[in-house]
């Protein structure tokens, strides 16, 4: 990942072929512009790049109505370079940023900065000034300085378009296996191991306690089949888990915690990152009479996931 601000001006242009967006979540649509941006750099024989924006630019131009994130910054690069390009570029969205009038991001971030051969955007792309850019001005001004410029209609899945707007209310709706079809894979958190109320080791299951990005869309409460990440260990291997979000209405608390247990693990995982990929959701939350009626679903949960990983 490099930050735009980082590339210099008038230096050896990196003539790649741009895939641009906000690409919160990286879902399939998002997908079919990064396969067809790496389509056409292989044509040219040039690397396939991605062009992002950090914060989301709601945060800056809507503050009010900024909605929660599929993928912080982090999990949105580890996804557009896990779908094939080369190199993500960051623009750093601001009130300088966004007064960009359209001409004048064409000119400097995508000529002079990128010094691109081809761009790549999805049908309802808009670009400087209040949007005011649109496609038929980026068609002209490629068409003008010899760049490829394809527009990739939009993805659709029951007779509606794929979007990180439709994705994040299927999430608020708990319309779990809806939020993976349109991804196109898991849904992700990363959060730091803190410490919790110690339930999970009295029933006989210690969990690690994650803290989740504030900033992010959090699951469906539920029970889910994950893998697990210990960021910054050596490897980096995924770990078969159970996950849960919820209130645990069973003990009368009402703030949720995001609970993952790795399963076969050995080691202390406190204060460590990790990210969990949640694959399935095995079942919503139950409020149980009391802790031993809870013990015996959770045993239930860990044998279900034991079969699904093969343990």
């Amino acid at each position: 990942m490099v930050w735009l601000d980082e590339v210099e001006p008038g230096g050896p242009p990196w003539g790649g072929v741009a895939a641009l967006g906000n690409f919160d979540g990286v879902h399939v649509g998002h997908q079919a512009l990064l396969a067809r941006a790496q389509a056409l750099a292989e044509a040219l024989g040039v690397e396939a790049l991605a062009l992002t924006f950090e914060p989301h630019p709601a945060a800056v131009l809507r503050p009010q109505s900024l909605p929660g994130l599929l993928t912080p910054l982090e999990e949105k690069v580890r996804w557009l370079e896990s779908y094939g390009v080369s190199r993500v570029v960051v623009a750093r969205f601001d009130r300088a940023f966004a007064s960009l009038e359209p001409e004048g991001f064409l000119e400097q971030v995508l000529a002079e900065r990128l010094g691109v051969r081809g761009v790549v955007v999805g049908d309802d792309f808009t670009f400087g000034h209040q949007a005011r850019g649109r496609v038929p001005l980026l068609r002209s001004w490629s068409q003008a300085r010899g760049i490829g410029a394809e527009v990739i209609p939009a993805v659709g899945r029951q007779g509606e378009r794929v979007s990180s707007s439709r994705i994040r209310q299927a999430l608020l709706a708990g319309a779990f296996d809806e939020v993976v079809a349109m991804l196109g894979h898991p849904y992700g958190v990363v959060g730091r191991v803190v410490t919790g109320h110690g339930r999970g080791r009295t029933l006989g299951y210690p969990t690690a306690n994650l803290e989740l990005d504030p900033q992010q869309l959090p699951p469906p409460e539920g029970v889910y089949l994950a893998e697990a990440v210990v960021l910054g260990a050596e490897p980096e291997r995924p770990w078969p888990a159970l996950a849960v979000y919820s209130r645990r209405p069973t003990f009368g608390s009402g703030e949720p915690a995001f609970e993952v247990f790795l399963l076969d693990f050995r080691g202390d995982l406190y204060s460590q990152r990790l990210r969990v990929l949640l694959i399935q959701r095995l079942r919503g939350i139950i409020r149980f009479p009391g802790p031993a009626e809870l013990q015996a679903q959770i045993e239930e949960d860990f044998q279900q996931a034991r079969r699904y990983f093969g343990l």
